[in-house]
């Protein structure tokens, strides 16, 4: 985790938008909890990073509350900054957590577990849709986005870029991630494909970082960490175009 720093929070806010790891922006978190009725709802965001989506379900989709989980400190540190400039201490509590895929937080505690791009850092996966399925309250909902691969071996390209992203594990494909979520006891587990949109996306990524390059005063360092995502960009941008990364939309439910 030691890659997340002042300077990287930077290059990812340049790609993604102010206060957030991972794209789309409020568009694609509307296409994520598209159907899904928060209001009034008691929410737990795995993985919250910058906070950036944290407050919009608040704000957006009106949560009663949130309370997001980050295993860094320093996202952390910067999403409780976000909280208190929203006036959101109130109904938004931001946690540090361990970083062993177990969920702090008591049985049955949760209507809604939500997590956006994140669970990709999760090493074992079973275990923690195990632990989604504990917190969350029979007829709970658990929603997020999940960048999964196609079936079959990874390919080099994708190994080099799990490498140079800081992957540490393969990414689960569908059929895994439907046979954990199914062992978890989850029911009714939907799955949506946002390949395309993603491959129609990441030039927007691209064309942000090109911009700074050209535009923004930079120390050498922070130009090394641009011209890295640039790199790593391009060759997430091949694997998308390939079909082997293949964004996901998911959903499931807790029986009564």
């Amino acid at each position: 985790m030691t890659k997340y720093t002042k300077d990287y929070l930077r290059v990812s806010q340049t790609v993604f938008g102010q206060g957030a790891i991972s794209p789309g922006g409020l568009q694609e978190l509307q296409e994520i909890l598209s159907g899904v009725d928060l209001a009034g709802k008691s929410v737990i965001d795995i993985g919250c990073g910058l906070g950036g989506f944290t407050v919009m379900l608040v704000e957006e989709f009106g949560a009663a509350s949130v309370e997001g989980h980050d295993v860094v400190p320093l996202l952390i540190e910067e999403a409780k900054k976000l909280v208190n400039a929203r006036d959101l201490a109130h109904c938004v509590v931001c946690r540090l957590v361990p970083a062993d895929g177990s969920i702090a937080a008591p049985d049955q505690s949760a209507d809604i577990i939500f997590s956006k791009d994140s669970i990709i850092h999760i090493p074992n996966r079973g275990d923690f849709y195990k632990e989604v399925f504990r917190v969350l309250k029979p007829d709970g909902t658990f929603v997020a986005s999940d960048w999964l691969r196609a079936e079959g071996i990874e390919s080099e390209k994708m190994q080099t870029w799990r490498k140079e992203s800081g992957q540490p594990a393969p990414m689960a494909t569908l059929s895994e991630t439907q046979e954990f979520l199914t062992a978890a006891g989850f029911e009714r587990c939907e799955f949506r494909d946002r390949n395309d949109w993603y491959a129609s996306h990441i030039p927007t990524e691209l064309a942000a970082v090109e911009k700074a390059l050209t535009e923004e005063p930079m120390t050498d360092d922070v130009r090394n960490l641009f011209e890295e995502r640039l790199v790593a960009s391009n060759l997430k941008f091949d694997l998308v175009k390939s079909g082997e990364h293949r964004p996901t939309h998911v959903r499931a439910t807790k029986p009564h």
